[in-house]
């Protein structure tokens, strides 16, 4: 049971982390679609997709930090 509260901080962490990067997108997207252009990088680490111990946080992050973009672009690409 002691592990319990543990797994709930990451997993806020784990929110957090990705909150902070969609708050981000949300912010530059008005001004982008406004102008028709602009670019989103956006940076990841290949430590995301293999097995690291007692790092299940930096690895989520980084395995999920990419994978709105490509959706993005599609979804606003008739938008500029």
């Amino acid at each position: 049971m002691g592990a319990a509260p543990d797994a709930g901080r990451k997993i806020e962490e784990l929110s957090h982390q990705l909150q902070r990067r969609d708050r981000t997108m949300q912010a530059a997207l008005p001004s982008m679609l406004a102008r028709r252009s602009g670019v989103i990088i956006s940076v990841a680490s290949v430590v995301g997709f293999g097995p690291s111990p007692y790092s299940a946080v930096l690895l989520a992050t980084q395995a999920c930090r990419g994978r709105p973009v490509p959706r993005l672009r599609g979804e606003l690409s008739e938008q500029g």
